[in-house]
């Protein structure tokens, strides 16, 4: 959630239906991209990495990108002071009733994750949805990071999911062909669902049979584009996103550059005994980081 729009331009862009309109008008439909048994999963994936790592008690954590706080709200259930921080305005206005009618307390903030900095210093921090892929170069990812470091304390964890999809379009694509500076994968088969969530019917497609990937830039070209209600009452929402592909030793590499966390595994989802090495066909993979003892300007 804690987009930009994929063509350079903030999320806020006038053009940009899917800020003005549907976040705006329908953030309670976002669940249709979520689902909020997986939160169960990734609270215990994250516990147990700080356990596993010596940050007990554990007592205060944050959410990048929250959405509609599903992993922030599961968390704070579990006695986790959480900190919770989106782009979205109609977003954090849904998440924040979302928390209230769950009886729980968690801290909202409106911000962006290149510069936007929480005052107390938490001692984990999630970054889920596969949002870092929308820093489109490396020195917005290393900008995140070091903006990261000034949230998190000496020796604290910081949980990201990172997209990895080429191996994943590439295998399924029927034709590929050259239009610089894009390669164009073709014959896909789209990713779709549909959903009836709090009475709407909620349909979404990804990419459609086509998605461009420029291989310099590393950054696939693809549409999204969501359906709410059926016949007259149809409303449809669609735009062009650009994704980042970070590979994982580029992504090692970052890390040790910017030198304010030190890389302590990679994962396949969120499963505590599955190595990315061992899971090879993996689209998306986990990173598990600790802060270092380097100093930061806060």
């Amino acid at each position: 959630m804690d987009e930009r729009d994929k063509s350079g331009d903030s999320a806020d862009d006038p053009g940009d239906r899917f800020s003005t309109d549907f976040y705006s008008k329908y953030p309670h439909l976002y669940a249709v991209y979520m689902s909020e048994g997986n939160a169960l999963l990734v609270s215990h994936f994250a516990l147990t990495r700080c356990e596993e790592w010596g940050l007990q008690p554990t007592r205060r954590g944050l959410s990048y990108g929250c959405g509609p706080a599903v992993y922030s709200i599961d968390l704070a259930q579990l006695g986790i002071e959480m900190v919770a921080m989106d782009l979205s305005p109609g977003m954090l206005e849904h998440a924040r009733a979302r928390a209230q009618n769950a009886g729980v307390e968690v801290e909202f903030h409106e911000g962006n994750m290149l510069d936007w900095v929480i005052d107390d210093p938490v001692d984990f921090a999630l970054n889920l949805g596969e949002n870092l892929s929308y820093l489109l170069e490396a020195h917005e990812m290393l900008q995140h990071l070091r903006t990261a470091a000034r949230s998190i304390r000496a020796g604290g964890l910081y949980i990201c999911q990172l997209s990895s999809p080429l191996v994943h379009w590439s295998q399924n694509a029927q034709r590929v062909v050259a239009r610089p500076p894009w390669i164009v994968f073709s014959g896909l088969k789209p990713m779709q669902t549909e959903d009836l969530v709090e009475g709407h019917r909620v349909s979404i497609r990804f990419n459609g049979d086509t998605v461009l990937y420029d291989p310099i830039r590393q950054v696939f070209r693809s549409e999204i584009a969501i359906a709410v209600g059926e016949g007259e009452q149809r409303e449809e929402f669609s735009k062009v996103e650009q994704h980042r592909a970070y590979f994982p030793q580029e992504f090692m590499a970052l890390v040790a550059l910017d030198g304010s966390f030190e890389l302590l595994g990679l994962y396949f989802d969120y499963h505590v005994d599955a190595p990315l090495a061992n899971n090879p066909e993996a689209a998306a993979f986990i990173a598990v980081m600790r802060r270092t003892e380097r100093e930061v300007e806060r």
